[in-house]
């Protein structure tokens, strides 16, 4: 019997300002991009636009079956990641899923006893960073729970991380952090949002 490795994903867009109040994803902005935060507190909405934010909420259902726990290896890990990153290719994953995937890959082999018939352990996955290309900055966390199941037939891990993602565009962060803080809140506060007013 061959292993097999199910997922499926789903994204939608949302509102950014929602994402921005989750609280996994406003604590590793304020760590990474203080400056940012601190604008986004005082001026949630203006600035939220100034940035052009969007955001895009995911659940991704993964299963995954070994006849041989010798076969979760590095080739598994692979494997999971090629599979989330094909069911989400309208939003680039990448960064994301090779850090769930090597978190899945380190807490199974931890959480599995070897010499036990019968196991079950749940494990938490929580998540986020920042990463950015050349017109984007990403914030991003996932969070969920991991399954990991033992029988005497087969070994399983389940889960359905959520991951959210905020997008920011990379100059307007740039202007933000290069300008004054109080000429930032009182150009927010007007209706003068371009970036040449910055």
């Amino acid at each position: 019997m061959t292993d097999i490795v199910v997922a499926t994903a789903g994204g939608v867009a949302v509102d950014a300002k929602t994402i921005f109040q989750e609280p996994s994803i406003y604590e590793v902005l304020k760590s990474k991009k203080p400056i940012i935060a601190k604008i986004l507190k005082a001026r949630t909405s203006s600035g939220l636009e100034f940035l052009n934010s969007t955001a895009q909420d995911y659940h991704i259902d993964l299963e995954v079956q070994y006849n041989d726990l010798k076969n979760f290896n590095k080739t598994t890990y692979e494997n999971i990641k090629e599979k989330v990153e094909q069911l989400s290719s309208e939003v680039n994953l990448e960064v994301i899923i090779d850090k769930l995937s090597k978190l899945i890959f380190e807490n199974w082999n931890k959480n599995q006893p070897v010499n036990v018939k019968k196991f079950e352990k749940n494990f938490e996955i929580k998540l986020n960073d920042t990463y950015k290309n050349e017109i984007m900055y990403i914030i991003w966390s996932c969070v969920g729970w991991i399954k990991v199941k033992k029988s005497e037939e087969e070994f399983k891990l389940l889960g359905s991380p959520n991951i959210k993602i905020l997008f920011f565009n990379l100059a307007n962060v740039k202007q933000l952090e290069e300008t004054e803080y109080e000429k930032v809140l009182e150009t927010l506060q007007s209706d003068q949002l371009g970036i040449e007013n910055f």
